[in-house]
């Protein structure tokens, strides 16, 4: 189960595992 709340932002190359929460407004992206 992956959650993602509204206005989130995944960036391209992001790998989401599961049971992951992204939170509302949020950014995700990679290191390195």
């Amino acid at each position: 189960d992956v959650w993602v709340g509204g206005a989130a932002l995944i960036l391209p190359g992001v790998r989401i595992g599961s049971r992951t929460v992204i939170g509302a407004g949020s950014v995700t992206g990679r290191r390195g």
